[in-house]
């Protein structure tokens, strides 16, 4: 036997091993075996993704480097690096070694797809949407790019083509929660309050603790004049994530919409204290102090939900101006 076939049994034995659950064995195994072979790319790498599962991500990354330090062409050390570094928010480096990785194997969905994720993150959202096409070109059956270019395509204003994307995740992963609520959130916009109801229920059903989905929901449930069942909803998942303002913003709305007006001010009040960069519940709160006449807060809040980019405050600002 081989150097080259002695290091590939090793591997194969901590792959055995590390499925069954015993990585701190594995990693005994393979350290010893790193001493015999200290020229083995393969064994750092894979020593590194042991160090990934420990959540020992400096010293991963450092096995990953030795990895491509010894051989520069190993494209699984260049994809397990920048997944860390992904991991740890340096998305530029990640960006980096994707490249590389696709430069020694340009058949990689997987690599294009978290590529596309880290340039979506940098706000290079064509280059996103390149690598996202790119990974359903290399594999069609492959869900999570479907559904992430569906993100980019609504950023696009593209509604149907979004829907397609995320329909044809659903299609591959019939429990991707996340596609059943970006699509419930499109008909949302469209007006079709009853299917995005049954999205939004979808992904509750697979994930019974999504609260982006209740907090979704109960504004589906509102447009249905079923205000109740959208109030239960918002207070679930107020319940599941008190430190999410999307929630606290959309009961307040509920209750500006039944005229309860000191507790909808105390809702956009408490969204503020969460997330004081929150334009759309600066402009709640300024909408409906200007309803009861209270003209100055009303337009400290609108200048600031318009500062923040919130485009209907802005109009709502011109508005007054013309009426003074």
């Amino acid at each position: 036997m081989n150097e080259l076939e002695k290091v590939n049994k090793i591997i194969d034995l901590v792959k055995s091993k590390t499925s069954k659950g015993l990585t701190k064995e594995v990693l005994n195994d393979i350290n010893q075996a790193i001493k015999l072979n200290p020229d083995s790319a393969d064994l750092y790498n894979e020593r590194g993704l042991i160090n990934s599962k420990l959540r020992q991500y400096k010293k991963a990354i450092n096995d990953f480097t030795i990895a491509i330090q010894i051989n520069p062409e190993l494209f699984e050390a260049y994809k397990n690096r920048g997944n860390l570094y992904s991991k740890s928010k340096k998305y530029n480096e990640a960006i980096s070694d994707f490249d590389k990785a696709i430069k020694y194997n340009p058949n990689l969905p997987g690599v294009y797809n978290n590529r596309g994720i880290a340039k979506e993150i940098i706000k290079d959202f064509d280059g996103a949407y390149k690598d996202y096409s790119k990974a359903i070109e290399i594999n069609p059956r492959f869900a999570s790019p479907y559904s992430n270019r569906g993100i980019l395509r609504d950023m696009r204003d593209d509604f149907e083509g979004a829907i397609s994307d995320y329909s044809q995740a659903i299609k591959i992963n019939s429990g991707f929660s996340s596609a059943y609520n970006n699509r419930g959130i499109l008909f949302e916009k469209q007006g079709k309050s009853e299917r995005a109801i049954n999205d939004f229920t979808m992904a509750l059903k697979i994930y019974p603790k999504f609260v982006d989905a209740y907090s979704n929901r109960g504004i589906s449930y509102i447009s249905m004049n079923e205000e109740e069942l959208a109030l239960k909803d918002f207070e679930i998942a107020i319940k599941l994530s008190p430190k999410f303002s999307t929630p606290y913003l959309n009961r307040g709305i509920l209750m500006k919409k039944k005229n309860n007006y000191d507790e909808a001010i105390k809702d956009f009040d408490k969204a503020i204290g969460i997330n004081e960069r929150f334009a759309d519940a600066y402009f709640h709160r300024g909408m409906l102090n200007l309803l009861i006449n209270n003209k100055e807060n009303s337009l400290k809040d609108l200048s600031k939900a318009s500062e923040l980019g919130n485009v209907k405050a802005k109009e709502e600002l011109n508005h007054i101006k013309k009426e003074s």
